[in-house]
């Protein structure tokens, strides 16, 4: 009797015991969905629900963390590794805390994007996380205005003129350049980037140095590009500043001059004056004078070689194609069967190619390839087939490949931030060579691309199109 009473009392205690770990359980669990719950609602971001809800700016995220934030940036990859799709698995922890400090929007979209994929990062969504040029250039053209660019691009004119720091009375002329924000909330990002150029401008004036030259003797294995790197001088002063037979093979023994700036060599022929040489050429007038010990223009001898600072060779007046449709394809990816080259990376154009003229030194300017706006680490692509001639630092392109094509055609790819090939490797076309970057004289993740024949630039968009 006994015996069964003691068993009876153990068995109620282990109910008891099993009832108490199931009310603590539910609890548990009660008080975690009443709290994701609410914390939905208050606009925070959960792993593991499934809702496509996301809130910019909630009035309180308090309460979580991340945990490796940093992971989700594009690290680098060997080829083999690389793919275009370019999806990451992020490592992440999210949980709620006592109180840890406000998220930025930054972080929230984040959360929103991890929350939509299960953790995995697609090419689409880094351009919601890292998308840091929020502008592009418009070459004016013959008939527009302030209000005509405003309206075409769902813009108010007194927008577009605090974008480029324009007074109410300033009228523009043919050529000019206007740099369009995206949308009135990137109205001030894009006036600091203008405010950063018209500063350079400033500076370019008061850097202004006499000419000196340096003589290079060409070695095995050099090329033009490398040259270039080397002396943290254009390609286009190298060809500018020297006469060759072919730029495609260098001879080892022969000797180039090296200026100790960029610019290019010019003769002097009847009627040039230094301002019209200065504006043929993209150059100052001022800069052209001190660079070449002279008083005035009245120095200038009809077949004298100067140099003009800053100057690009003649073969770019292949410019004249940047019309309004180019202007229109600068928001969507232009493809089409009949292309000789593919988009070396998905993304908007921010600059095309060609002459624009300054608006505030008045002083014409000349972009050799496109810009292709896109964000950090994403794939850049072989645009064809061809060999690595180049891949290494190379001046103001920063981390850059060069792919040489048959015909005398190459191709460069500036600012990456990660070069996944080298010199001497033939590549097919679409296979990945490079990552997005910012690096060399860049204001912001994007690929600088461009096309060359027999070293001279040429318009990317005729070999995409």
């Amino acid at each position: 009797m006994f015996r069964l009473s003691r068993i009876i009392r153990v068995i109620l205690d282990r109910r008891k015991t099993a009832c108490f770990v199931l009310f603590v359980a539910a609890a548990v669990g009660t008080a975690i969905i009443s709290a994701a719950i609410a914390a939905e609602k208050a606009g925070m971001y959960w792993m593991g629900l499934e809702s496509d809800f996301a809130v910019e700016s909630p009035d309180d995220n308090r309460g979580f963390i991340m945990v490796d934030v940093s992971s989700i940036l594009p690290v680098g990859a060997s080829a083999a590794e690389a793919s275009e799709e370019d999806t990451e698995v992020v490592p992440i922890g999210i949980g709620p805390l006592p109180s840890v400090p406000s998220l930025t929007t930054e972080e929230l979209k984040l959360y929103g994007v991890l929350s939509r994929g299960d953790g995995l990062i697609s090419s689409a969504d880094k351009t919601v996380l890292d998308e840091d040029i929020h502008w592009q250039e418009v070459v004016l053209e013959d008939g527009d205005t302030v209000e005509s660019i405003a309206k075409e691009f769902g813009l108010s004119a007194a927008d577009l003129r605090r974008a480029n720091a324009l007074n109410t009375s300033e009228k523009l002329h043919s050529s000019e350049v206007l740099y369009v924000p995206d949308g009135p909330e990137y109205v001030q990002q894009t006036l600091s980037y203008v405010m950063k150029l018209q500063r350079a401008e400033i500076e370019m004036r008061k850097q202004a140095k006499p000419l000196s030259i340096t003589a290079y003797v060409v070695k095995n294995g050099d090329t033009l590009w490398s040259i270039s790197g080397r002396f943290d001088l254009d390609l286009d002063t190298i060809i500018g500043s020297n006469k060759f037979k072919d730029i495609n093979s260098l001879k080892p023994g022969s000797t180039l001059r090296i200026p100790n700036q960029d610019g290019i060599f010019v003769r002097v022929s009847r009627n040039d004056t230094v301002s019209k040489l200065a504006d043929k050429y993209g150059s100052s007038k001022e800069a052209i004078l001190i660079a070449n010990s002279m008083p005035d223009e009245k120095g200038l001898v009809i077949g004298q070689e100067i140099f003009l600072p800053g100057g690009k060779i003649t073969a770019v007046a292949e410019s004249s194609g940047v019309k309004k449709s180019v202007r229109v394809a600068a928001g969507r990816i232009m493809v089409t069967s009949s292309r000789r080259f593919r988009w070396p990376v998905i993304g908007n154009i921010s600059s095309s190619f060609g002459w624009r003229r300054n608006p505030f030194g008045r002083r014409r300017l000349f972009h050799s390839g496109l810009d292709i706006r896109a964000p950090y680490g994403r794939s850049i692509v072989a645009a064809g087939d061809g060999c690595v001639v180049y891949a290494g630092w190379m001046s103001g392109y920063g981390k850059a490949i060069v792919i040489s094509h048959p015909g005398g055609i190459a191709t460069l790819y500036g600012h990456c931030s990660r070069l996944l090939v080298g010199s001497g490797t033939f590549i097919r076309s679409g296979q990945t060579i490079a990552r997005v970057g910012s690096t060399g004289r860049s204001t912001g993740n994007h690929l600088h691309f461009e096309v060359r024949r027999n070293g001279s630039p040429v318009n990317p968009i005729r070999f995409l199109k």
